[in-house]
């Protein structure tokens, strides 16, 4: 056994290991936490921010969290990447153009899309004649379009029911008249071959 020291306790004796959960270890790990919380939110923002401006046409600056100035405020943002070019037929006003101008000239490029995209837009167009590329930015701006496709679709329907209902009509009379025309004949016969009995 070891000698006892002067002191108290035994002489060589190792001294006790600092209490792992001490004050200091504990503040120490509680802000280890709190920086990777905060890290870890960060990242997620950015995420969310990112996801955010690639999707809506409307995004604000994802670095300063900035509302768009009122100058661009009604136009698309070109950070958002969900685009889509459409061919519509061509307005008044382009119809218009080309007389001006005549059957080269190129639609006025939006400011929100880069010359490159444009000319293959404009390159790639079905019939120059007669459409004229569009750009769709945002899903609502896509979802906008096709409901006003739908409710387009829904007035030609209707239409074509008119039209439909119409022809049936006109079936009905076609037929009507079939038969009077018919009757008509087989009372001329009728009337002819009296005739002839009479004139016998």
């Amino acid at each position: 056994a070891a000698p006892a020291s002067a002191f108290g306790g035994s002489y060589g004796a190792a001294a006790a290991p600092a209490a792992p959960h001490s004050s200091a270890y504990q503040v120490g790990v509680a802000a280890e936490q709190h920086y990777l919380r905060k890290q870890e939110a960060a990242r997620l923002e950015s995420a969310v921010l990112g996801l955010h401006a690639a999707y809506s046409p409307t995004s604000v600056d994802p670095l300063h969290l900035q509302p768009r100035s009122p100058l661009h405020a009604t136009q698309p943002s070109s950070l958002c990447r969900f685009r889509h070019i459409f061919y519509d037929p061509l307005t008044p006003e382009e119809r218009q153009m080309r007389t001006v101008h005549g059957p080269s000239h190129v639609p006025a490029r939006p400011p929100y899309v880069d010359a490159p995209t444009w000319a293959e837009a404009c390159a790639r167009n079905p019939d120059p004649e007669q459409c004229v590329p569009v750009v769709v930015v945002g899903s609502e701006a896509l979802a906008a379009r096709v409901a006003a496709q739908q409710e387009r679709a829904r007035t030609l329907a209707g239409y074509v029911k008119k039209l439909s209902d119409t022809v049936g009509d006109l079936k009905g009379s076609l037929g009507k008249s079939a038969d009077s025309v018919r009757g008509g004949r087989r009372e001329h016969e009728a009337l002819r071959a009296r005739t002839l009995d009479l004139m016998r």
